[in-house]
């Protein structure tokens, strides 16, 4: 498994950025694997800005395109095959955006890793999510979700040139590491409360 993975890595490197661009929306819209490997990748390629922005790009263009293959072809066989595994996501994310907000709940989502990227589009597309606040809720929780992965990927390649490491520089990934992982919790916490007290307030009425 772990050849494969590196496998996959060291293909994803070799990539030109226009089919960088267009492999990462593919796995982004089909879950094929970790749409983390593409952020690290746009890191270490392109430079922790550039990088950040090409895999944002990339990965809400390919929500985007499951979103419409669910909005227009693929709704009911979505639906039979796959809610099945995510039937207590489904049903929680549908009232919290109907009494939270599309865009306050997609935001959140792509915050947390609550659930994985793909199946959360699925969901989001399922409940009807207007398209407005599924694109611009995907690509702002994407900028900080996505940024330790990139901003990893831009030092790991700076390392392997051979750039030396300052105190300076190794303060900062410590403390934007913690910081991350200070985030990650307290977004986690605010979706599970917003998702958990809908449900405790339909069940009350």
């Amino acid at each position: 498994m772990e050849t494969i993975h590196n496998a996959i890595n060291y293909a994803i490197l070799q990539l030109s950025p226009a089919s960088f661009f267009a492999a990462s929306a593919v796995v982004a819209c089909l879950g094929i694997f970790p749409t983390s490997s593409f952020a690290v990748a746009a890191g270490a390629l392109y430079g922790f800005a550039l990088g950040l922005a090409l895999y944002v790009a990339s990965a809400t263009l390919g929500a985007a395109l499951c979103y419409f293959a669910i909005q227009t072809s693929l709704r009911d066989f979505i639906f039979r095959v796959f809610i099945q595994k995510y039937k207590e996501y489904y049903e929680k994310i549908t009232r919290a955006v109907k009494s939270e907000g599309a865009l306050y709940i997609t935001v959140l989502i792509r915050l947390s890793p609550v659930m994985p990227y793909t199946p959360a589009s699925f969901i989001l597309a399922l409940v009807d999510v207007p398209i407005f606040d599924f694109l611009l809720g995907t690509a702002i929780g994407l900028v900080p979700s996505s940024a330790p992965y990139v901003y990893m990927g831009s030092i790991g390649s700076s390392a392997s040139s051979g750039d030396e490491w300052d105190v300076q520089s190794i303060a900062m990934t410590l403390s934007g590491a913690a910081g991350t992982l200070l985030l990650t919790y307290k977004v986690s916490k605010v979706v599970n409360r917003a998702l958990n007290d809908d449900t405790d307030s339909s069940k009350k009425a």
